[in-house]
């Protein structure tokens, strides 16, 4: 499942502006294994203060996978952070932590986090220690290129590569684009396997 350990992001710079208001995107995600296409809705909001991000992804065998991160500004570029992960096939579970938004030139963006903590319905989860990123570069006539992804830090045996995606994109239109969009996937060490994957992604503005 893509990303069983999934990190956020690529997803998309864009957030919620306004207080209390939602924007959105919807990708279709082909991959060259056709039981790993899907379809993923993501949503970004801000709410009681608190900035949001939930995507959900639906595959072609009935399965899904889920999560939502919540942060909070404090005034300066570090911000708790809390991710809440679902999906079929295990349990639920929550982490905490920070994330970092890097300082970066102009028409590009960074950001990294540590979520040290984690438990499921059966308490505190041992040997998880999730680092991930997130980053975005906008280039001339509608090109950009974006890519997240995290690893375990502290998982048995040592560090080991969790989920994420490299995108290539082109605007067709405002809310229409397209890319070459490569899934990293875990192989059961620290460096991804690359899974050819093309998308779509049709943006609500």
């Amino acid at each position: 499942m893509a990303g069983a350990i999934g990190l956020a992001s690529l997803l998309p710079t864009q957030r919620a502006e306004a207080q209390n208001t939602i924007n959105g995107n919807v990708e279709y995600v082909q991959s060259e294994k056709s039981e790993a296409s899907l379809v993923r809705p993501n949503l970004f909001y801000k709410v009681l203060g608190l900035n949001g991000y939930t995507f959900a992804e639906f595959y072609r065998n009935e399965k899904f996978f889920g999560k939502t991160i919540l942060s909070k500004d404090l005034g300066s570029r570090v911000k708790p952070t809390a991710e809440f992960v679902y999906g079929s096939g295990f349990r639920d579970r929550s982490g905490v932590g920070a994330s970092f938004n890097v300082p970066m030139p102009k028409n590009t963006s960074l950001s990294v986090k540590v979520l040290p903590l984690w438990a499921d319905a059966k308490g505190y989860i041992e040997n998880k220690v999730h680092a991930g990123f997130s980053g975005n570069i906008n280039f001339p006539r509608g090109f950009s290129l974006s890519s997240f992804g995290e690893a375990n830090m502290a998982s048995k045996g040592g560090s080991q590569w969790g989920y994420g995606e490299v995108r290539l994109g082109k605007d067709l239109s405002k809310n229409l684009s397209v890319a070459f969009n490569p899934l990293l996937k875990n192989k059961g060490k620290f460096a991804p396997k690359i899974e050819n994957a093309f998308s779509a992604k049709y943006t609500f503005k």
